[in-house]
């Protein structure tokens, strides 16, 4: 479902997300078909690549995503600030609206994913925690998700300045805590312009 004509010299990138085909045995076919009058004739078509890529970074090397010990929606957030939702839904696999949490069209079922510009959420830590890992990226909306950023006891930890869009495959972060924390807070930042996900968030002890 995709039409070009642009002039010989430039080109154009088209991504198609295939994550809920996951897991499925799949034969992928293109076929390509010039537009207007029928008796026109294309002057050609250059292919520059064709290839497959992940729908998520950085995953270990089994290639499934973390699952964590201490899921995130297992706890109630200490405190939360959404600019534009005062009542979120905070259930496993779902955004704060209530819809399904998506990365590029992989379903997950647990963590959440939080609404548009700036916003965070805050939880206690268990001194037994270790690690958070989550699965971030863009899980709805017409626009990008992030930056992302994590606050240990309200002081900036981790941060990655990228943001997500619906051509942007997801990642995955595995970011160690620190002895000696009390609080971890989930922040995105005033850019945000999408529910951002916040997928398989949760901790580990090791």
């Amino acid at each position: 479902d995709v039409q070009t004509s642009v002039a010989p010299g430039y080109r154009v990138e088209r991504v198609w997300m295939l994550g809920e085909l996951v897991g499925k045995e799949v034969t992928l076919t293109m076929r390509v078909e010039p537009k207007g009058n029928a008796a026109d004739k294309p002057s050609g078509l250059i292919l520059q690549t064709l290839e497959l890529t992940p729908l998520i970074t950085d995953l270990p090397n089994d290639g499934q995503p973390i699952r964590p010990q201490t899921p995130i929606t297992s706890l109630k957030p200490l405190r939360y600030s959404f600019k534009h939702e005062s009542s979120p839904v905070f259930e496993p696999g779902k955004l704060t609206d209530g819809k399904a949490l998506l990365v590029n069209g992989y379903r997950f079922d647990e963590g959440l994913g939080a609404p548009y510009f700036k916003n965070e959420i805050t939880y206690e830590l268990d001194p037994s925690w270790r690690r958070f890992s989550a699965v971030i990226g863009l899980a709805g909306g017409e626009y990008f998700a992030g930056p992302y950023q994590i606050l240990l006891d309200g002081e900036a930890h981790w941060e990655d300045p990228a943001t997500f869009n619906r051509s942007s495959a997801g990642m995955q972060i595995d970011v160690e805590i620190p002895p000696g924390h009390k609080t971890i807070s989930l922040q995105l930042s005033e850019k945000n312009r999408g529910f951002a996900a916040w997928a398989n968030a949760g901790f580990l002890k090791k």
